[in-house]
């Protein structure tokens, strides 16, 4: 069922719904009926978040732009406010200039602290891997500590 606004008659202006049929469709091409476009969908905020990065090992802050399409930033936590950014041109300067949109402070205050665990995490594991890399070299030459 569709909206339409009343063109003549007693209740002109007046809006109704009705079903589509050939009298509807006929009203229509005799003007005695305008069809009311539906109102549009308020418009999507942007949206800023942390979430896991494709690899699933470290954390990225993701960017979902209005359409639904999204960019993910993974990179060094000291970084993160330009990671959106794009080199631009400039007219106005004459040279590229860096714009775009950037992270709030809580989610770069997230990422950084996120970032750093995750940094701690990884170092620990290597440390742990080289420590028994190390162990199994001196028992394969049979050197006791």
């Amino acid at each position: 069922m569709a909206q339409y606004k009343l063109s003549r008659g007693p209740r002109y202006g007046e809006v109704i719904h009705l079903p589509q049929s050939q009298e509807v469709a006929l009203a229509l091409a005799l003007g005695d009926i305008e069809l009311v476009p539906d109102a549009p969908a308020p418009a999507k905020q942007p949206q800023w978040g942390i979430a896991p990065s494709a690899q699933g090992a470290d954390v990225c802050i993701v960017y979902t732009l209005a359409t639904g399409e999204q960019q993910r930033y993974a990179g060094p936590a000291n970084k993160a406010r330009d990671g959106f950014k794009r080199r631009v041109w400039s007219g106005e300067a004459q040279d590229y200039v860096f714009d775009g949109p950037e992270p709030p402070e809580e989610v770069l205050a997230a990422y950084t602290a996120q970032k750093g665990q995750h940094e701690r995490q990884a170092q620990a594991m290597m440390a742990a891997k080289e420590r028994s890399e190390h162990a199994q070299a001196d028992a394969d030459f049979g050197i006791r500590k």
